[in-house]
Order: structure tokens, then sequence, then C-alpha cells
């Protein structure tokens, strides 16, 4: 019985160790992508952001976003003091989230 050419043998090898590394690399992107949602889910509901950060995320005018407080369209801020507010990131994320799906419904 003949046996294969050592260099098909090598090649086939070669094969293998590829698409075990390909799968490995593949494996471990989709378990660093899972971690990297679950620590910003976690950072993004225990973080406050103050009114320029709410600005540059929303692009609301300061007046607009306290017209759409009282309008009941837009998150509460919370008050940490007399004279200090802030606003839950996830509450923020979840506004412009949900100003994206709508927008996309109304296109569709």
């Amino acid at each position: 019985m003949a046996h294969p050419p050592l260099s098909k043998l090598y090649q086939a090898k070669a094969k293998l160790e590829k698409r075990h590394s390909d799968t490995l690399r593949d494996a471990k992107k989709d378990e660093d992508e899972e971690f990297e949602k679950r620590v910003k889910a976690a950072l993004k509901s225990y973080r406050f952001i103050r009114l320029p950060e709410v600005r540059a995320l929303t692009t609301l005018s300061t007046s607009e976003i306290y017209r759409r407080i009282a309008a009941g369209t837009f998150p509460k801020q919370v008050k940490l003091g007399p004279k200090s507010s802030v606003w839950p990131l996830s509450a923020v994320l979840d506004f412009i989230d949900e100003n994206v799906r709508k927008s996309r419904e109304e296109l569709d």
C-alpha cells in the first residue's frame, strides 16, 4: 500500500490547523463580543451623565430637553443636590433607541 507523499500530509495538517485556528478565533471573537455587551450593559445601567453629555448624545438643545421633560417625552433628571442634576445614561440611550426605532418604522 502506497502512502501519500509527505508534502500532501503536511498540506492536510496545515489545512486542519488553519480551520481549527479559524474556529477558535471565531469562538474567541464571539466570546469577546458577548463580554463587551455585558460590560456595556452594566456600565450603562449604573452611570449618570450631566447635561452637556445629554446634549451631545441627543443633539437636542438645553431648552428642547427641558420642553420634552415637561411634555413627558424625555427622561426626567435625577437631583443629586439643590444645584446638581444628572440623567441615568441608560434612560438617555433608551430614549435615543426608541426614537431611532420609531423613525425607521415610519420609513417602512
